[in-house]
């Protein structure tokens, strides 16, 4: 199959889950970002051009449904993928 890579950022608070789900993707994804939480994730959401965000919904500070508001409001509309 032949399709374009494109870039990733998966969000979740727990390690081992974001080294999980990337090592899962790598072969799928041009670059792979990596956020430990939401504020992290919003600092490269404004700074990378993404084509897919991965991200845990229950996250402590600021949750995933926070993290894709406020890319809304920034008018980015990158697709989210979102689990718990």
């Amino acid at each position: 199959m032949n399709f374009e890579k494109g870039n990733l950022l998966i969000v979740d608070d727990e390690e081992e889950i974001v080294t999980l789900i990337s090592r899962s993707l790598e072969n799928l994804a041009n670059k792979i970002f990596l956020a430990l939480n939401g504020k992290e994730a919003l600092n490269i959401i404004n700074k990378e051009t993404l084509h897919c965000v991965i991200c845990d919904i229950k996250m402590p500070g600021m949750d995933g449904i926070t993290v894709i508001k406020e890319t809304r409001k920034s008018g980015n509309k990158v697709p989210f993928i979102f689990f718990t």
